[in-house]
């Protein structure tokens, strides 16, 4: 399943970018 529209990389981008910290940092639910 390649991701060749850029809409679709942004958004797994963002989806990555809001769940790593709260995998490093379960405590934290300020977001």
């Amino acid at each position: 399943m390649p991701l060749r529209s850029p809409g679709i990389s942004i958004i797994v981008f963002k989806i990555i970018y809001f769940l790593v910290p709260n995998i490093m940092n379960p405590d934290i639910n300020e977001w």
